[in-house]
């Protein structure tokens, strides 16, 4: 039992540490983790595609999960976000250079569960659409809901 522990921790900081790695080279999103089944529609594309560990993000990218499934996307500044099941989310356009943090995103249908870094440089913004509201964050932990009726709910 402690073998399978042990081994389990050594698994996830290597992916942890490849997963950081790769963040260093690129200043792009990444699709860190999933679960179940999820589909991604990149930008350029009309055709819904089988994810990748570590598949970087574009903008206008889609991100569906299905029931009993979730993904996790991780941000160059180190800010996660977590999709929960039946939901669509969309990188909108995403900014991470010397004196500009930025990162627009759009919740479609479900909910997601974001802990965003404290942003640090004087041009930052982070936005999460809805049909019915737009979130700003400046560095916090929170989840948006978006019910059947379209209306967001936001802790």
């Amino acid at each position: 039992m402690k073998k399978k522990m042990f081994l389990g921790s050594i698994i996830y900081y290597v992916i942890a540490l490849k997963l950081t790695f790769l963040l260093a080279q690129t200043q792009t999103p990444v699709l860190s983790f999933y679960v179940g089944r999820i589909q991604i529609k990149p930008a350029s594309s009309e055709q819904w595609q089988a994810p990748l560990f570590g598949q970087k993000l574009n903008a206008g990218d889609q991100i569906q999960t299905f029931a009993e499934s979730r993904a996790e996307i991780t941000f160059p500044d180190g800010s996660v976000i977590r999709i929960g099941e039946n939901s669509l989310y969309t990188v909108l356009d995403y900014n991470f250079s010397e004196d500009k943090q930025q990162i627009k995103a759009n919740l479609n249908m479900g909910k997601v569960w974001s802990n965003i870094r404290k942003m640090t440089k004087k041009r930052t913004e982070f936005k999460l659409q809805s049909p019915t509201a737009i979130a700003a964050i400046r560095g916090t932990v929170y989840d948006m809901e978006i019910n059947q009726d379209t209306t967001a709910i936001i802790k």
